[in-house]
């Protein structure tokens, strides 16, 4: 009986967080993203003023969540400019949690996410790229976005990782990050997100934890662009290990904390 009841309740929890992303969803799509298109024509801050609000709106989104809380730590990250945030990939909620911190955030996003008419909407009015794996122009395209991000002072988000986890680990990562952080010599935020796994993991549709699980979101101390000389290639190569093995220990510490939280 009380697994039935657990059930239903996080079913409950489930559709309830689905049902107001759909509904804000359709607002956007027939309301907000035409008139930010209509007015980007005559005014070109109308993107600016679109991404603000649309991350006031998911802000929104995530804090009313029932099924998670969130406990976000910048203590140690960078306020604010142009830089390359860095964030380890737990769930699909990752890129929602970030874009409801960080302001006007730009970058990569899969070819699947596109396929959506609202959310490619939103990500073509936020400046976010198509960077499936393997297309050939995707250097190209990068570099494009990251200058573009620069325009605007804004953020680039990448999840090196590619894909997310399915074992709460921190994958090994792709180099395009830092890549675009040695040739424009753009400061790394590493950013470690801690909880989504267990709350929605991959594969799941179904809330998986109980109650308002705490989902930490830790920004760890920025790496400056005073980058060591020598080869490109061997230079990204060790940012990235030495990026990740950050993250990893990071991780390590957030857990260990939690289980003498639920212990005490």
């Amino acid at each position: 009986m009380r697994s039935s009841y657990d059930l239903l309740r996080r079913t409950f929890m489930t559709i309830w967080g689905y049902f107001v992303f759909v509904l804000g969803s359709l607002l956007w799509g027939v309301v907000v993203i035409p008139l930010a298109i209509v007015l980007s024509r005559f005014w070109p801050g109308i993107r600016d003023l679109f991404n603000d609000f649309t991350q006031g709106a998911l802000g929104l989104y995530v804090r009313f969540l029932p099924f998670l809380r969130l406990d976000v730590d910048r203590s140690r990250g960078l306020s604010d400019g142009s830089r390359v945030l860095v964030v380890n990939h737990q769930s699909w909620l990752d890129s929602i949690v970030m874009i409801s911190l960080e302001h006007r955030l730009s970058g990569p996003a899969r070819g699947y996410m596109f396929r959506v008419p609202v959310i490619r909407s939103v990500l073509k009015l936020g400046r976010f790229y198509l960077s499936d794996i393997g297309e050939p122009a995707l250097l190209d395209r990068m570099r494009q976005g990251v200058q573009e991000a620069l325009d605007q002072r804004g953020a680039l988000l990448f999840f090196p990782e590619g894909t997310r986890t399915k074992d709460g680990a921190i994958g090994r990562f792709h180099l395009g990050a830092f890549r675009m952080a040695v040739e424009f010599k753009l400061p790394i935020q590493p950013v470690v997100i801690d909880g989504l796994h267990r709350v929605l993991p991959s594969g799941s549709l179904i809330v998986q934890t109980k109650g308002r699980y705490p989902v930490r979101v830790r920004y760890l101390d920025s790496i400056e662009p005073r980058y060591p000389e020598g080869s490109q290639r061997r230079v990204v190569r060790e940012l990235a290990e030495q990026v990740r093995r950050s993250m990893a220990e990071e991780l390590v510490r957030l857990r260990t904390q939690q289980k003498w939280t639920e212990r005490g």
